[in-house]
């Protein structure tokens, strides 16, 4: 707008400003000039100061040539100086911002100036210089300097006043307001900082409640900061409007504001001049959660579930006003945000955004039908607030451990019954033990039981919430959406848990999501989302199809950075699905399969793509017999390692022999790279069988193959008077019989493509693990032993010619180095070798 008006122009593709009244430039990709240059147009547009009363990048007297003032208001045609502002980039610190107002106070000083400013974005403090002692910083504050030469006013922000109301601000100014807060409550490490987030929005909660108080047009906000007032005037009464505000949350917002005054003042401060209310929800949402991101990595135990995967989940679900929704792991409330952001969409598809039609139909549902438990307070407290800033929802999240006895929840809360509930929303915490000796509740779950009876010592906390869900919801109609980890869908040790899921729920669908996902925001485990409906008392079982799909990407990779996203794709499948089976066809990542097809007691997606029905269909029509790995190897032929801890490896290369992950190179388990570890550790494994021998064959049972390139599968080669070798646990060993298998053809085949892809099926758990055990049965084609002796040299000699020209490439390579350096530095080759 200053530019239009006149007041600027731009250049050099918009990089630099000129002020044009005083015929200055300077480089507008400076951050410090953005603030200069907005507020500079301020004190045009909105203070009415003449643009030939100012000025910018003045000498200081005295001070020169070192220092300049970055704006200042004349009382004529730039003379007499009324006002001296100092601009500094938004974001700095409070100990920058500090300076900064000595720094404004030695300029307006040095020329005499009445009134001083330091402006850093939306953080602001004006005084009145020239009325008080040299060194007083609070009793000398004002509101704002004044209007036009003016008077001094005692507030500035005003409910309605065409100058001094409230504003609006975009996304990153929001995120910049919050991370001031956090870092002045947090002080350096003074707070802890989930301490800090939850002062934080407690500061946040009054405010906006300072922004919903009654109040005529020309009235002054309260979390502001006035003329003459200190911090202990204004934090007290920022205290009292926290206490009027917590009566009407008294089961979440009943923890006392603890922050000293100074810093509730420097709050207020970052913050007084922000329209929460009128910020733009989406913004405020997108703000809130982006800030929130490092508060949810793990911290408290808990992780922040990604706004991809949480829409996605969200958007699975039919969700419209009548349904009632809870999540008893609710965190940062993410899953009843999107619920209640799905039904706003649904009410402006319905009504006209601004009708009260519309208000009632997704308002109604926040306040009735949301509801939310979390264990920890401060966590129950950010998600209350997270509501609170999207509008409402609120009112139903409570604080409570939500594995407790249902009754005891439901004295908190007469919303939380049994078989209450449409919809659950939810990402439990994974692997937190509950314990029997700790929690008298786990013997009340069938899923804290043995089989014969007898109660687990402790229980996965993510096995007793499906349970907990399943209580919660409506029989025969209540559905369920829930993140859980892979170990859940595939380990042996947890077949009664799998066992639970299909006899009490119907499974309708499951996405599982890359090992990707949960890293970024503090936890690295392999998980899966499965949508499942409860069955009704006494329903027969009956063989339904569930709709699968293998997500690769998600929108953003393991540090956050934004990539490609499939669930939309899915999404759009399962419509297709849904509304058209017919149209429908299978997809080796995008497929459908009978419940009764899920029979290898796993429940993994992956494993029952139709893209191994292909496999396994092109090695029934291999000309060669198929025999399982187990029968091709030596009687115990397929194990894995065993790893010493970190103090048992040693530097002594007389020390006995292991292999690490390290020692695979390139289709070879590399000797040069062996390590070692003290002799009594070596002992005990080999003890264990763990000893290596010629022609072992080497895969890693740990990570993502593909992640190991080179790597994967290798062969062990050892000189004839080789000393014994043993191996890590990250390692499984293959030892083929030889009179059925030449270990070469085994490297070679183990390979290629197709069994790199049947290998990767068999891995188990969140940590996509392999286990011997699962190896065992997968089936390989076994050529006569004379074609597999002779493609065995055949690959023996071409290895070599590999290795020779690796090493002449490499002798080229420094060969080159050595020419540069005789020819720039005088080292000549002699001298080098």
């Amino acid at each position: 707008m200053g530019v239009n008006r006149g007041f600027f122009s731009l250049s050099d593709s918009s990089r630099v400003i000129t002020y044009e009244a005083v015929g200055k430039s300077y480089q507008l990709t400076d951050p410090e000039e953005w603030v200069r240059a907005n507020y500079y147009f301020e004190l045009i547009d909105t203070y009415r100061y003449d643009v030939d009363h100012l000025d910018v990048e003045v000498p200081v007297p005295a001070r020169v040539p070192n220092f300049f003032a970055d704006i200042v208001v004349y009382s004529n045609a730039r003379e007499n100086p009324f006002a001296v502002v100092e601009c500094k980039r938004d974001g700095i610190s409070d100990n920058e911002f500090d300076q900064a107002i000595e720094q404004m106070f030695g300029n307006t000083n040095s020329l005499r100036a009445k009134y001083g400013a330091t402006v850093a974005g939306n953080t602001r403090r004006f005084f009145d210089v020239g009325g008080f002692t040299q060194k007083e910083r609070y009793k000398n504050i004002i509101a704002d300097i004044p209007v036009a030469y003016g008077e001094v006013e005692q507030y500035r922000y005003k409910k309605g006043h065409p100058q001094w109301a409230l504003k609006p601000v975009d996304k990153n100014s929001l995120i910049r307001s919050l991370g001031k807060c956090h870092s002045t409550i947090w002080d350096g490490g003074k707070m802890d900082p989930t301490e800090a987030f939850d002062e934080l929005s407690k500061l946040v909660f009054v405010k906006m409640q300072d922004e919903n108080l009654a109040r005529l047009d020309g009235d002054p906000y309260n979390f502001q900061i006035g003329t003459k007032e200190t911090p202990a005037s204004v934090s007290g009464r920022i205290n009292d409007l926290y206490k009027q505000a917590r009566n009407s949350d008294p089961e979440i917002f009943d923890a006392k504001l603890v922050s000293p005054p100074e810093k509730i003042f420097t709050v207020v401060t970052h913050l007084q001049g922000i329209d929460l209310l009128k910020t733009d929800l989406d913004t405020k949402g997108v703000a809130f959660e982006k800030f929130m991101e490092d508060f949810f990595k793990g911290k408290q135990g808990q992780y922040f579930t990604p706004r991809e995967i949480v829409s996605f989940t969200v958007k699975m679900c039919d969700i419209d006003n009548q349904t009632s929704i809870l999540d008893p792991a609710c965190g940062s409330g993410g899953f009843l945000l999107h619920a209640l952001n799905e039904v706003r969409e649904k009410a402006n598809t319905y009504y006209d955004p601004n009708s009260v039609e519309n208000f009632k139909y997704w308002h109604e549902f926040a306040a009735n039908n949301l509801y939310g438990i979390d264990v920890n307070e401060r966590i129950a407290r950010v998600a209350k607030m997270n509501m609170i800033i999207h509008d409402d929802g609120h009112t139903n999240v409570i604080c409570h451990d939500s594995l407790e006895n249902i009754e005891e929840i439901s004295q908190v809360n007469r919303g939380f019954m049994r078989n209450r509930f449409d919809l659950i929303l939810t990402n439990p915490p994974f692997g937190a033990k509950i314990k029997q000796d700790e929690k008298p509740y786990l013997p009340e779950y069938e899923l804290g039981k043995k089989a014969d009876g007898s109660v687990y010592d402790s229980r996965a906390s993510e096995i007793l919430f499906i349970e907990r869900c399943w209580q919660f919801l409506k029989p025969g109609s209540g559905k369920l959406a829930i993140v859980l980890p892979d170990g859940i869908l595939t380990n042996h040790t947890l077949r009664n848990v799998r066992k639970f899921l299909l006899d009490k729920f119907e499974l309708t669908a499951i996405i599982s999501l890359p090992q990707v996902t949960f890293v970024h925001y503090g936890a690295g485990l392999k998980s899966s989302v499965l949508f499942l409906r409860k069955r009704d008392d006494g329903e027969e079982v009956v063989d339904n199809k569930v709709f699968c799909a293998v997500v690769s990407n998600v929108g953003f990779d393991s540090t956050g950075r934004k990539t490609a996203n499939d669930l939309p794709e899915v999404l759009s499948k399962l419509q297709l699905y849904t509304s058209s089976p017919e149209e429908f066809k299978n997809e080796h990542h995008v497929f459908v399969k009978s419940i009764s097809e899920f029979n290898k007691n796993r429940l993994d997606p992956y494993y029952y793509s139709p893209m191994f029905d292909e496999i396994e269909s092109e090695l029934k029509g291999s000309k060669f017999e198929l025999k399982q790995l187990s029968d091709v190897c030596v009687k115990k032929g397929i194990f894995a390692g065993h790893t010493p801890k970190k103090e048992s490896y040693t530097d002594n290369e007389f020390d006995p022999k292991i292999i690490k992950v390290s020692s695979l190179k390139s289709g070879r388990v590399n000797s040069d790279f062996f390590h070692h570890v003290t002799k009594k550790d070596f002992e005990e494994i080999k003890k264990k069988g763990k000893l290596v021998k010629n022609g072992d064959v080497f895969i890693l049972a740990s990570a993502h193959q593909s992640s190991y390139v080179g790597k994967n599968p290798c062969i062990l080669e050892l000189p004839d008077d080789h000393d014994e070798v043993v191996f890590v646990a990250e390692l499984i060993c293959i030892r083929a019989n030889p009179d059925i298998v030449n270990p070469y053809y085994l490297l070679q085949l183990l390979d290629t493509e197709t069994f790199y892809l049947l290998l990767n099926r068999e891995k188990r758990g969140q940590s996509s693990h392999l286990y011997p055990r699962d190896l065992k049965s997968i089936e390989i084609p076994v050529p006569d032993p004379e074609l597999q002796n002779s493609n065995a040299s055949l690959y023996k000699t071409k290895y070599e010619n590999y290795r020779f020209h690796t090493q002449e490439a490499q002798k080229i390579l420094k060969d080159v180095s050595l020419e540069f350096k005789e020819s720039f530095f005088g080292a000549s080759k002699e001298t080098e070798e």
